[in-house]
């Protein structure tokens, strides 16, 4: 621009100095030197006014070129305005419509020519105005900045919506007048948006707290279930164990074991079957989850478990989580009962030969007595008989054989008393074991003392039966094992049930004895005892050995 204007200041001064020139030649004072001079000057100015014109030229041709830029994105504002995803709007100061784009003539339900002139207000719903009207007033007192409004729009034929009101105020460039520049959009689908939020929150919130009360639940379950419920990580140490059921059954806390190895505790003869079956769980997961073996406690006791576990698999690591039982008391009964199977082996083939045996002494007493007696009589009663001396023999003869005769009514009577005593049937019990006493004093020099109480009724013949073989098993023992010199046996009635104590001086029995596999007598004993419903109880010491057997009378 600066040169623009030298340059016309340049041919200002070159066509004054040609006006001289003529003037001059006008008046006959020209000098040759001097139009050259003016002829250069006037070609300098010629150019550089040339140059000038190129750029007014230039000039014009950007300016035409901003010129078309300006209404290009005149064009794509109105564009823009016209088609833009909010409703944009228009305002006068108190909020009459000016210019509203498609937009908002769709969210208002009227078109874009109709809504000119219309208060903005009245689409804004009834409860909603007075918000509206505040914010108009803060717009109009001067506030500048951008105010937003969440109100609801009533569009015609439309129920009412949630919309977001943005305004701000600005110059209009046609008037001195403040105009209000409005952009509406309907949040609809935020709001249904935020209202799925917070049900999501909110059932969120409600599976957290489930959740929560479902893991203190089962914490306490956990912590206060009877069996004991660990975790292993596939090192195979503790990662978690309920603390009272472990002390219960093990004694450890859960302190105690927590990192500890559980092979650890496992005594060595077992180990290789608990590797072995955690190895099957872990290939096989589903196929096998009830194991039984056994672990050292705290006080070295050997408890065994009854485990059911299940495989963790972390990677490539497998950890296990197991519930387990005490089966300790299952464990022992087990043996017990094999241990009776055992017995009970032993026992019936002990009985078969005692059977056996009893049968060889009964026939060998009605050989050696029966036999011999009868066989004595048939020969005494076969020798010839004659004269007064034949006669005086044959009286002798006669006594000897009626000596004989009472002699094998007794063996009869002895035999068939060892076979079972007449005074249980005839008597009564109490009469059967004061028997068995004297016949034991008389026979084994032991000094016996009997105290019966008796019966208020008799027990039945098998009842019977099965005490009085009690009783006389624990004489026999006290006669061959514990060479006692004195017996007692005593006789008492306790409610519904009847105790029978018999009590020697002898060797007291010992603790193995009780449990001993060829202990036949004690064993029959208790089970004669326990088909009946009752019980023996057998204890010894220094002062010898006490049987006690308490039998229900009903």
């Amino acid at each position: 621009m600066r040169r623009e204007v030298a340059a016309g200041r340049d041919a200002d001064l070159a066509l004054q100095r040609f006006a001289e020139l003529r003037q001059r030649t006008h008046n006959g004072e020209a000098n040759p030197r001097l139009v050259d001079q003016v002829i250069e000057e006037l070609s300098t100015a010629v150019h550089e006014l040339q140059a000038s014109a190129e750029e007014l030229s230039e000039q014009h041709e950007r300016l035409l070129r901003s010129e078309n830029r300006v209404s290009e994105e005149r064009r794509r504002y109105q564009e823009l305005f016209e088609f833009g995803p909010d409703g944009y709007l228009v305002t006068t100061s108190t909020g009459i419509i000016r210019e509203a784009n498609r937009m908002a003539a769709v969210l208002l339900g009227v078109t874009a020519a109709n809504l000119f002139g219309k208060p903005l207000s009245v689409f804004v719903e009834v409860e909603k105005r007075a918000e509206f009207r505040t914010l108009l007033n803060r717009m109009k007192a001067g506030e500048m900045a951008t105010e937003t409004l969440e109100t609801s729009i009533v569009g015609r034929g439309h129920p009412a919506f949630p919309a977001v009101l943005r305004v701000i105020a600005a110059r209009s460039p046609r008037t001195p007048a403040v105009e209000l520049r409005w952009t509406l959009r309907d949040v609809s689908a935020e709001h249904a948006i935020q209202r799925r939020l917070l049900a999501e929150i909110e059932e969120r919130k409600r599976v957290d707290e489930s959740l929560r009360r479902s893991e203190v639940l089962y914490r306490h379950l956990v912590e206060h279930a009877t069996d004991m419920v660990y975790e292993l990580d596939g090192d195979g140490r503790f990662t978690f164990c309920n603390n009272l059921a472990t002390r219960r059954i093990l004694g450890y806390t859960d302190r105690e074991l927590v990192g500890r190895r559980l092979i650890d505790l496992v005594p060595r003869p077992h180990r290789k079957a608990v590797r072995e079956f955690r190895k099957r769980q872990a290939e096989q997961p589903h196929q096998e989850n009830y194991f039984e073996f056994p672990l050292l406690a705290k006080d070295a006791r050997v408890v065994w478990l009854g485990e059911h576990a299940t495989p963790v698999f972390r990677g490539k690591r497998v950890g296990f989580q197991a519930i387990c039982r005490d089966i300790s008391a299952q464990v022992d009964r087990v043996n017990q009962l094999t241990q009776s199977g055992e017995q009970w082996r032993d026992l019936s083939g002990h009985l078969q030969s005692k059977i056996e045996a009893e049968r060889a002494r009964i026939a060998q007493d009605i050989h050696d007595e029966l036999g011999a007696a009868l066989t004595a009589i048939r020969m005494e009663l076969l020798l010839p008989s004659g004269g007064d001396r034949a006669r005086a023999s044959h009286s002798q003869r006669t006594a000897a054989v009626v000596r004989r005769i009472d002699a094998a009514i007794e063996a009869m009577r002895r035999i068939c008393t060892d076979l079972r005593p007449s005074l249980l049937d005839n008597m009564g019990l109490c009469a059967a074991i004061e028997w068995l006493a004297q016949d034991v004093q008389e026979r084994a020099g032991m000094r016996c003392e009997v105290v019966m109480q008796g019966f208020d009724k008799e027990p039945a013949p098998d009842k019977g039966m099965a005490l009085f073989r009690i009783v006389q098993e624990a004489v026999t023992n006290a006669i061959r094992h514990a060479g006692a010199s004195t017996l007692r046996i005593s006789q008492r009635n306790n409610g519904s049930a009847t105790i029978i104590s018999i009590a020697d001086d002898g060797r007291g029995i010992k603790t193995e004895q009780l449990s001993g596999r060829k202990s036949f007598g004690i064993v029959g004993m208790q089970e004669r005892a326990k088909a009946f419903g009752g019980r023996v109880t057998i204890s010894g010491s220094r002062r010898g050995t006490h049987v006690t057997v308490h039998m229900p009378t009903s």
